[in-house]
């Protein structure tokens, strides 16, 4: 939506089941998206396609957030108590997981 007169910009469209979070990369640039459908997604800003698809989680993504720097997303299920970071490396993910609680 834009902020300015309220008309709606993009629609993303991809997900297969309800959207749990979305937000913006610090630049502005991109945006992740998580859902029940166990996958995490990066769409463009400029055109709202999807840039990246990462699947292969066991349960529901809960939230999903920019790094600071732009270059990592945090992903997180709650039922497994598991928090993922992915970077895109040479347009493939590296994805990083913990076992113990984070906080």
């Amino acid at each position: 939506w834009s902020v300015k007169d309220g008309k709606s910009t993009h629609t993303l469209s991809g997900h297969t089941s309800c959207v749990n979070s979305a937000s913006f990369s610090p630049d502005g640039s991109q945006v992740v998206s998580c859902s029940n459908d166990r996958t995490v997604r990066l769409w463009s800003v400029h055109d709202g396609k999807a840039t990246h698809t990462l699947s292969g989680h066991t349960h529901y993504v809960t939230s999903a957030s920019f790094s600071p720097d732009d270059h990592s997303v945090l992903m997180d299920h709650r039922w497994s108590h598991v928090v993922h970071s992915a970077t895109v490396v040479s347009e493939r993910w590296k994805i990083h997981s913990h076992t113990e609680w984070a906080y």
